[in-house]
């Protein structure tokens, strides 16, 4: 995404340019600590293969396109593909892999890894707020159970305390291959006002492959994954 920026830059398109920009002050809104990733996560190289987060969809499907002809002109136009935001289907599609009735993209509805074989027995499978009952309240007037913020209440990644978002790649992929579609960032797509999946800054309820959140406006917790279609060039 940086590549695309510095692309547009160079080229001198400066609206699409302020339409396309990352918002990094959109870390320093209400968060604590919020001002160190606003300077560093998306200029340090330590977060290279972190999700980009504070832009638009605007912004994302503007970078699809410029995706799109940057493939074609790498092939020479031999090998057409476009790149998009995927529709909610494709994307509750691709979180299940072979498994329609699938709650989160691993087998079950526990958020700790059931399979003691692999060594990984117990530990978180997403990034999101890992709350247990000491963080859980029956409100004496309602009798609902409500959730209570604590300091125990914690984000998790593979066991450690992640850095709010974690890696790309991190985790264990689904069936399809694919990391993080619970949780980590919510993701946009194309035919909605709302990201999918959770994120980093959701309790484990809200990082299902059915969850959704409204996402009108770059913030923090959304991202973006793209579609590659594969389009048959027309014959010579």
């Amino acid at each position: 995404y940086l590549e695309f920026l510095l692309d547009l830059k160079q080229r001198g398109e400066s609206e699409k340019y302020e339409i396309a920009k990352i918002d990094s002050l959109g870390w320093s809104r209400n968060f604590n600590g919020g001002a160190a990733y606003a300077e560093y996560y998306h200029n340090h190289p330590a977060y290279t293969e972190y999700p980009v987060v504070n832009i638009t969809k605007t912004g994302a499907e503007m970078y699809c396109e410029w995706l799109t002809k940057k493939y074609d002109a790498i092939s020479n136009g031999e090998l057409k593909v476009k790149f998009r935001i995927p529709t909610r289907a494709e994307w509750i599609r691709a979180a299940r892999g072979d498994n329609h009735s699938k709650v989160y993209t691993w087998n079950g509805v526990s958020l700790l890894k059931q399979d003691g074989k692999s060594g990984f027995h117990g530990q978180v499978q997403a990034n999101c707020i890992r709350n247990g009952a000491e963080s859980i309240t029956r409100n004496k007037e309602t009798g609902k159970f409500e959730f209570i913020y604590t300091n125990y209440s914690n984000y998790f990644s593979g066991g450690k305390s992640a850095d709010v978002t974690a890696p790309s790649k991190s985790y264990w992929p689904n069936d399809f291959g694919m990391y993080n579609m619970n949780g980590n960032v919510s993701e946009m797509i194309s035919d909605g006002d709302f990201a999918v999946g959770g994120d980093w800054n959701s309790p484990g309820y809200d990082i299902r492959n059915e969850s959704i959140k409204d996402f009108k406006e770059a913030n923090r917790t959304v991202g973006f994954r793209v579609v590659a279609t594969y389009i048959e060039p027309l014959k010579k």
